[in-house]
């Protein structure tokens, strides 16, 4: 059965070349060509694994196609649900993307893949690959306290440095005086992917017993790390 479309389009084609043909003594040749062939890809590739806030994501493929491409939609679940970008235009037949992420993002598995379609509004798409970004704890350089032996009523100065393959949220300073941890004061934010944390803690109306303490730094999405317990004994 001839679709009803095509045959309009036909028919005012005929319309059209009735005086042609009359005055080519009703002869005259022409084609039509119906394109419903989907595009194809060759070497579909994309990385499956972002380290680093600082690590591109990639990924491409080669298209043809039997008249003409058209465009290219790169299709992700980044936020759980699939979403498709705005179509891009073939460059020489090649789909190219390229994404950064940023610290929310750490620990997302995302599956993605592109789809392609040509002139005539045929499509086709990829096999889906799976992209993990991962997740990794802060860690801690240069855990050191100003004072071994403070005089009660001296300050003692507590730092350390912190890194994190996204970025380093907050560090939180806790003390043990009575057998269990508690948080000592405000936390010191970072919120970067390196920085140093500064604490004081006044020693005033010490007793002359060891005074322990630990440093814990979270990411953005929560992964910790704590350093070991140290400790100064008051004078």
């Amino acid at each position: 059965m001839i679709d009803a479309r095509l045959a309009i389009i036909v028919g005012g084609i005929l319309l059209v070349l009735t005086p042609a043909i009359s005055a080519n003594n009703g002869f005259l040749a022409f084609s039509i060509t119906i394109d419903n062939v989907s595009p194809y890809y060759e070497g579909f590739e994309g990385i499956s694994l972002i380290e680093n806030i600082n690590d591109e994501f990639h990924c491409y493929a080669l298209w043809n196609d039997s008249n003409i491409l058209g465009t290219y939609v790169f299709e992700w679940n980044l936020t759980g649900l699939a979403k498709n970008d705005s179509a891009q235009k073939f460059v020489n037949g090649w789909s190219n993307i390229t994404k950064t992420f940023n610290g929310a993002d750490e620990g997302k598995s995302i599956a993605y893949r592109l789809h392609g379609r040509d002139w005539s509004g045929n499509w086709n798409s990829t096999y889906y690959k799976n992209l993990v970004i991962a997740s990794i704890s802060p860690e801690f350089f240069s855990v050191s306290q100003s004072n071994e032996s403070p005089i009660t009523g001296d300050p003692v100065n507590i730092s350390s440095f912190w890194t994190d393959n996204f970025e380093v949220d907050h560090v939180q300073l806790q003390t043990n005086e009575s057998g269990f941890w508690i948080n000592n004061g405000s936390p010191v934010d970072i919120d970067n992917q390196s920085g140093w944390a500064n604490f004081t803690i006044d020693t005033t109306g010490m007793n002359s017993s060891p005074y322990h303490w630990r440093l814990i730094g979270f990411d953005e999405v929560g992964n910790s790390n704590t350093t070991p317990i140290e400790y100064f004994l008051p004078q």
